[in-house]
């Protein structure tokens, strides 16, 4: 499973670069105006991703049926901190690019803990 958490990260950061990238293009913005706030931005998600990732799948360990309920709630309180570190970027760069780039890499990186969560209960249910 340690292997599936680091091919899920690498997925999301690779989609997120590229996400990024087409978003740096369509605004006419350099990546160096805004290499902080991306930095910031993929050092926050990838260690939310991993911290929440690890603890979906210690619960699924240790208490199976809990396993989608620790998901969810991990997920909600993972909100809170993207809702301030985007707001942050918000005074730093362009609104409208920060908003697009934080809710483009929340949402990428959910989906890929949605896969995660997804594997890691189907893989279960195929050993009992």
């Amino acid at each position: 499973m340690k292997a599936l958490l680091f091919k899920s990260l690498a997925i999301a950061i690779l989609l997120t670069a590229a996400t990024w990238s087409v978003l740096l293009e369509y605004h006419s913005v350099a990546f160096a105006e805004v290499e902080i706030v991306i930095w910031q931005y993929l050092a926050f998600f990838v260690l939310a991703a991993a911290i929440c990732m690890s603890i979906v799948f210690l619960v699924s360990q240790n208490n199976f049926d809990q396993t989608g309920m620790s998901f969810l709630a991990v997920t909600t309180v993972k909100m809170i901190p993207a809702f301030v570190v985007i707001k942050f970027a918000r005074e730093q760069i362009n609104e409208t690019l920060a908003i697009q780039m934080g809710y483009s890499g929340f949402l990428l990186f959910l989906a890929i803990e949605v896969y995660f969560t997804y594997r890691l209960l189907n893989n279960k249910q195929k050993k009992d």
